[in-house]
């Protein structure tokens, strides 16, 4: 067996015997990870900034086609990329932008958060908490919250441009790269079709690999068994090789696959449950030796002190989907202080950015099936080589969307714009 690319996973790797004594180890109260938003928030730089917004612009587009449809264990076909994204411009035309993880419903943006933007001038802080909790009867569980998110970012991408940094140094970051892993293995493919294509993952260089796998019932956990018995068997051990299910398995049937998988050196096991039953999640986390992961399906920093306190090893959040780039640090920092795996996906080139500013074990999710479409209409991004996502130099952002060939190609769904 290979030793881990991924940092120090000693304190990971636990036997079932241990780990009671690494849920106790885990446990942080609510006081203290809100004191771990607040750094966030104090190191960030932004908070006594005076903020003035003239126009915002929301683009969306059309699904850009894949070269083949994809499937996970629970959904699909996923047979293109959308993108959407938010632009503000200031009172001084300085402009920011930030893809947006999902659309909302017009009533959220255009009868709530256009008349906060462009009828208040406020501090950075005062705005924020304005935004914030106007969203508050949509649920901090649900995408309104991503939308609040989106424009903290657009706003650091302001920020950082008039401090003239790049936004990952904005952030923390004193490196250009984030490790990166490559994401795929539709569940459709058959065996040649799959070892195919994690092979020219392997030949690129990277050095982790997650394989989706699995259905519903207990059929799903032979199929995922036989899976990765075959991608060892055809590929070796040379690499990290992680599996998400997509929630699709019982408790008896993900407890069974941990078990039976640890033989193959999995590196850790994503969603093998509902992400909304917490005691099935800790269920499964008391009984398996391979690292249990969640987070993508949240929205809300709270959620992960829960996860934590379950068992959960590995923290996925998405930075799009949170309510701002402090409640992202904020888990981003727990991770570290329990030592915990950490990754993001999302709009992977602008997570690198996240990612940057964490350790260097942190890493980035890069679904190349679904994702590689999007990429002929980027201006700017962080590209992949040898299993690290490279950030371009730049002031603010790394990362921009060309909504002008977007919309040359005939895919630009819809662009609204919202003036003073």
């Amino acid at each position: 067996m290979p030793s881990s690319g991924y940092g120090n996973l000693e304190g990971l790797s636990l036997g079932t015997r241990d780990l009671e004594h690494f849920h106790l180890k885990s446990t942080f109260d609510h006081i203290e990870f809100q004191a771990i938003v607040k750094d966030a928030i104090a190191i960030e730089g932004l908070s006594a900034e005076t903020i003035d917004i003239s126009e915002i612009v929301v683009r969306e587009s059309d699904p850009i086609p894949n070269q083949r449809a994809f499937y996970d264990a629970t959904a699909g076909p996923f047979e293109g990329y959308a993108i959407k994204s938010i632009t503000l411009v200031d009172s001084e035309g300085m402009t920011g932008e930030s893809p947006m993880d999902s659309a909302l419903h017009p009533d959220i943006m255009e009868k709530i958060i256009v008349p906060i933007l462009l009828n208040r001038k406020a501090t950075y802080t005062e705005l924020y908490d304005t935004l914030y909790w106007s969203i508050r009867n949509f649920g901090f569980r649900s995408p309104a919250v991503g939308l609040i998110g989106a424009i903290d970012i657009a706003l650091h991408d302001i920020a950082a441009k008039r401090a003239n940094t790049s936004l990952s140094a904005f952030l923390g970051a004193t490196r250009n790269w984030s490790k990166c892993y490559m994401s795929g293995g539709s569940v459709h493919l058959s065996d040649a079709e799959l070892i195919e294509e994690l092979n020219s993952y392997l030949e690129s260089g990277h050095t982790i690999i997650k394989v989706k796998a699995g259905d519903r019932g207990e059929a799903g956990v032979d199929k995922a068994l036989e899976r990765v018995k075959a991608i060892r068997e055809n590929l070796g051990y040379d690499f990290e090789l992680a599996i998400d299910f997509n929630q699709a398995l019982s408790v008896d049937g993900a407890t069974r696959f941990a078990n039976e998988a640890a033989i193959y050196d999995v590196l850790w096991i994503e969603e093998p449950v509902h992400t909304s039953d917490l005691t099935h999640i800790h269920e499964v986390c008391m009984q398996s030796s391979i690292a249990i992961s969640y987070g993508e399906s949240e929205f809300c920093s709270r959620s992960f002190k829960n996860l934590l306190n379950m068992g959960v090893r590995h923290f996925q959040p998405i930075p799009m989907k949170f309510a701002g780039i402090a409640e992202y640090q904020a888990v981003q920092g727990a991770a570290a202080k329990n030592e915990l795996q950490f990754s993001s996906g999302g709009y992977s080139w602008l997570s690198a950015e996240f990612i940057s500013a964490g350790r260097d074990s942190d890493i980035v999710e890069f679904l190349a099936p679904v994702m590689s479409c999007a990429e002929p209409y980027l201006k700017q991004f962080a590209t992949i080589e040898n299993g690290r996502f490279h950030i371009p130099e730049s002031i603010g952002m790394a990362f921009s969307i060309n909504w002008e060939k977007i919309e040359g190609d005939g895919f630009l769904r819809s662009a609204k714009r919202f003036h003073k």
